[in-house]
């Protein structure tokens, strides 16, 4: 019933997965701020345009999510070493970690930036990215457990960025397979292509009404 992998190795890629859906806040406040303040018109002013505001956002949100998901490389080491008492006989793939934990930082920092510009104003932006991740979390089984989910929510929640990123840390770390991986990092992908069109038109948008 808590899906396909064990309680603690299912709990431990939803519990980091949800602190890298509540590390993009502070990038939704910041860049929601800057977009609709001084800092986006002055960039205008210096001849600084919005896709190079856009890029450094994109970047620098990345690489703030990833820090905060830095930490899973002792759990993991934590993990392994503790497999035998636990139970577990993981089958890990380091490569696919750092994929997995880049793919996830990438996805969520798009889409900090996309709730960011759309968002008439930066308390709307915030309010909005706080229930969304609360919603992605709920919806993608990391608050309960997915088996016990509704069938339409546990659909629903299957094509959420939330979800690609917890079977894509679980099956790093623990049950490695090719082809689970791959589809969940296609997804994450496709994820990060759509918000990165939508983010670019938002703000575009805005650089319009300066």
């Amino acid at each position: 019933p808590l899906g396909e992998f064990l309680p603690v190795e299912y709990y431990m890629s939803a519990i980091f997965s949800i602190f890298a859906a509540l590390s993009m806040l502070p990038l939704i406040h910041f860049s929601a701020a800057d977009a609709n303040g001084p800092i986006l018109r002055r960039g205008l002013l210096c001849e600084i345009g919005a896709g190079r505001f856009f890029v450094a956002r994109i970047a620098s949100g990345a690489m703030f999510i990833f820090l905060v998901l830095t930490m899973l490389f002792p759990s993991s080491i934590i993990m392994h070493l503790s497999g035998d008492m636990l139970g577990g006989v993981y089958v890990s793939s380091f490569a696919a970690l750092l994929s997995a934990m880049l793919l996830t930082a990438l996805v969520f920092s798009t889409l900090a930036l996309a709730i960011a510009v759309w968002a008439p104003s930066e308390r709307t932006a915030l309010w909005f990215g706080f229930f969304f991740a609360v919603c992605m979390a709920g919806l993608c089984g990391a608050l309960v457990p997915e088996g016990t989910l509704p069938e339409t929510a546990a659909m629903i929640g299957k094509w959420l960025p939330l979800r690609a990123s917890m079977r894509m840390l679980s099956s790093s770390l623990f049950n490695y397979s090719h082809g689970v991986f791959f589809r969940d990092a296609a997804k994450s992908l496709g994820f990060t292509a759509i918000l990165l069109l939508l983010g670019f038109w938002g703000l575009k948008r805005r650089e319009r009404r300066v």
